[in-house]
């Protein structure tokens, strides 16, 4: 038994086509009224004839006129399967254009099978050639009046339709500026400031508070209240909920809370707000992977809670983005307090203190070094500053101090490879400027040096003191033996000279002494220059040289007066 299934959905006109399939019939399909009327041009051996309304091209109704009109195909049975057209002005049309049942989508198939039997049944005992029950102009009309009934519907639907898209469409928008305020926000503050008058659009929330969690003092913290109005913010009175008072307990246990005919007396902070008209609290946790970090408050002056299974549900997601957005703030700024304590830590510091990468490319450099080097470095290579070969050495050993000169300074650089990190750089150099330390080391030098001498000079005087006063004793007695002589009668003109030899000798050796005891004393005192001339030339007696074949002429320096 064949059946002519009419719908231009094609789930649903297959779906329909196997299970009448299933039940014994033979389905052919067409996807509207046009198509339908081309496969019963050529075959009219159908039991039955199942149409869809609402089709393009050819609609339902105008394709039941069309076979109703034709009197080869007015016998086969017609049956209107609908969700579309379903008002009773609608069924009593279908049927006055000739059709034997009009079916209203959904129905259970059983159901379906059971009316499309009746119809099939009743249709063998009916006239080959059944009486159209309406004329043309009436079906014109009719038709019209069905199209222009439906087209309001549509409207009407289309109208309602465009309402809630223009609604979700601004709630997507609001949530998309929540969202890049989270991705945007430099800090914690400015992302609540950022997305306070969103979420209290999105909510419709009369006040929206955001309290960050402080583990410390197991408080919350408000961290940003808005107010829709522009009244007082008493939520500003009010910037600590401490564990016990109010809702803070409870928030950090659960996900969502919503309090409302809230009693004066359960409440110490609250019964001070709740002065000012707020009677609904909206509480939800903000927690990041079970970490939590705060809370959001909505509050309201009306009597019931706005909130529905989709903005809970919308709250809740939100909720979990914006905490996460707040933890990471909050790692930021540990951060970035870490990091200040750092640099200044660094800055602080004495010594230079870089960072290379690889290359020998200065990643970071401390205010010090930037100092010694008199110009910004950062950004630069190290080779701009210290010869290459000295850098080569370096970089074949994993540490390395050593010396190197930029311009007129001397500079101590300690350098090691341990950091190594494709990050951070791989060289860190600790640089000291030493000019003003090897200075000093050179003067250091220079006078030791000098005392040395002085000590050598004095050490040499004390000896030559020491070969003089030994010498006094055997002249003494060699004085004294010729003056016996003399006495006892020899020859006086040999014991003369002899004497005076020993004189001058002793002269001598007085001389040296008092020299070397000049040397050693450094003693400021007054003297005769001509008396220091005369012992300093009979001291260079000694020297051959100078005694034989060195010109002597003197003659007395008088001070003038």
């Amino acid at each position: 038994m064949n059946i002519l299934v009419v719908d231009d959905n094609t789930e649903a006109r297959k779906l329909l086509a196997e299970l009448l399939t299933q039940s014994g019939f033979n389905v052919i399909e067409a996807e509207n009224g046009k198509s339908a009327l081309e496969i019963l041009s050529t075959r009219k051996d159908f039991a039955l004839i199942i149409s869809d309304i609402l089709m393009p091209v050819m609609d339902g109704f105008k394709f039941c006129h069309e076979v109703k009109s034709n009197p080869e195909l007015s016998s086969i049975p017609f049956v209107f399967l609908t969700g579309s057209y379903i008002s009773d002005e609608d069924k009593i049309f279908g049927i006055k254009l000739g059709a034997d049942d009009f079916i209203i989508k959904p129905i259970q198939f059983d159901e379906l099978l059971k009316r499309i039997n009746d119809v099939i049944y009743k249709g063998r005992a009916r006239k080959a050639h059944a009486e159209i029950k309406i004329d043309e102009f009436t079906y014109l009309a009719e038709y019209n009046a069905r199209l222009v009934n439906k087209l309001e519907d549509k409207l009407l639907e289309l109208g309602d339709a465009y309402d809630k898209i223009k609604k979700k469409s601004e709630e997507l928008e609001t949530i998309n500026l929540i969202l890049s305020a989270l991705n945007s926000s430099r800090d914690i503050k400015h992302l609540f400031k950022q997305i306070s008058k969103h979420i209290a659009k999105l909510f419709n929330a009369d006040a929206v508070n955001f309290y960050i969690y402080n583990p410390n003092t197991n408080v919350l913290d408000l961290s940003f209240s808005f107010l829709k109005t522009g009244d007082e913010n008493i939520f500003e009175k009010y910037k600590t909920l401490k564990f016990g008072d109010d809702f803070a307990t409870e928030i950090i246990n659960q996900k969502l809370m919503i309090y409302q005919n809230i009693s004066k007396e359960s409440t110490k902070v609250r019964s001070e707000i709740l002065k000012h008209d707020f009677k609904i609290f909206v509480e939800v946790a903000l927690r990041s992977r079970e970490n939590f970090v705060g809370s959001i408050e909505l509050a309201y002056k009306q009597d019931e809670a706005p909130f529905d299974e989709n903005k809970i549900s919308l709250l809740d997601t939100l909720s979990q983005q914006i905490a996460i957005g707040v933890e990471n703030l909050l790692l930021i700024s540990k951060l970035k307090e870490s990091e200040e304590k750092y640099r200044t830590f660094v800055h602080l510091t004495p010594a230079g203190l870089v960072v290379l990468d690889e290359n020998l490319n200065i990643l970071f450099a401390s205010e010090i070094t930037n100092e010694i080097f008199e110009t910004e470095i950062e950004g630069k290579n190290l080779r701009e500053f210290i010869g290459s070969q000295i850098i080569d050495l370096v970089r074949a050993n994993s540490s390395k101090t050593f010396e190197a000169k930029y311009k007129d300074k001397v500079l101590l650089i300690s350098m090691t490879a341990k950091l190594d990190d494709l990050k951070f750089g791989k060289y860190i150099a600790v640089i000291n400027d030493i000019t003003e330390f090897r200075k000093l080391q050179d003067e250091k030098r220079k006078i030791e040096l000098k005392l040395w001498q002085e000590y050598r000079l004095a050490s040499i005087g004390r000896l030559a003191g020491g070969i003089a006063h030994n010498l006094r004793n055997p002249l003494t007695v060699i004085n004294l033996g010729l003056q016996a002589l003399k006495r006892k009668g020899f020859e006086q003109e040999n014991i003369e000279k002899l004497i005076k030899q020993v004189e001058r000798i002793n002269q001598i050796v007085e001389n040296l002494s008092i020299k070397t005891r000049e040397e050693v004393e450094k003693n400021k005192k007054r003297f005769d220059l001509n008396e220091l001339i005369r012992k300093e030339l009979e001291v260079l007696e000694f020297d051959p040289f100078y005694k034989h074949k060195v010109e002597k002429k003197t003659s007395n320096f008088v001070r003038s007066r």
